[in-house]
């Protein structure tokens, strides 16, 4: 590179969170943490994951462990639905560039528009659209069962999206005793298996030639 790289403009109007900033850092790193900026979806999945496991790491075979199991299945849940929301997003980038490039559904506005007014927080319908894409792409391997059943297993425990989150009805009615080395390994697999998927299909397309 012979010249210096050019940094964006500020923003004329920035946005500050204002909570953030009544802890200003002080410029010591032991106690420095960083929002950076330009975050997708796919970065705050990863983030909500991080955080999950790192609760989940804190597991210590006590009775209070049964403290963390709401906030931990809160953020891995966090987790899936942004991963599952810019999975879908990324799926029908490259079915209206490859293959349906005159179909209005599939314009990215309309696309966020569908995901944040018809399938909120329901993660039926988020896999149902992405695997109608991941079926229209002609990949030549089908879409993965354990992770669909993964994901489904997620809807039928949380329907509305808010269980981990507030007392409600829908509560277990009987005492669950759980395996939770065995359930965070499964949630860890199940996400990363995700991504995975994710980036074979960016590959997979990536290798098709332009027209």
């Amino acid at each position: 590179m012979n010249s210096i790289p050019k940094m964006p403009a500020p923003a004329r109007n920035p946005i500050k969170w204002q909570l953030l900033e009544m802890a200003p850092s002080t410029g010591d790193y032991s106690t420095l943490v960083v929002k950076t900026t330009h975050e997708t979806d796919r970065h705050f999945a990863a983030q909500y994951a991080f955080a999950a496991e790192r609760l989940g790491n804190t597991f210590d075979s006590k009775s209070e462990d049964d403290m963390i199991l709401l906030p931990f299945l809160t953020l891995y849940r966090q987790a899936y639905e942004l991963a599952l929301k810019s999975w879908l997003a990324d799926l029908a980038r490259w079915r209206r560039k490859c293959i349906d490039s005159s179909n209005p559904a599939f314009n990215p506005t309309a696309v966020q528009e569908r995901i944040r007014k018809n399938h909120g927080h329901n993660f039926h319908k988020l896999l149902t659209e992405i695997r109608e894409h991941y079926d229209a792409l002609g990949l030549g391997e089908p879409f993965p069962q354990d992770l669909a059943d993964l994901i489904n297993a997620w809807h039928q425990t949380d329907k509305p999206g808010t269980s981990f989150r507030y007392a409600s009805v829908n509560q277990p009615t009987e005492i669950t005793r759980i395996n939770f080395p065995a359930l965070a390994e499964m949630l860890h697999v199940g996400i990363h298996q995700l991504w995975a998927v994710e980036d074979w299909v960016d590959y997979c397309m990536d290798a098709i030639p332009e027209s």
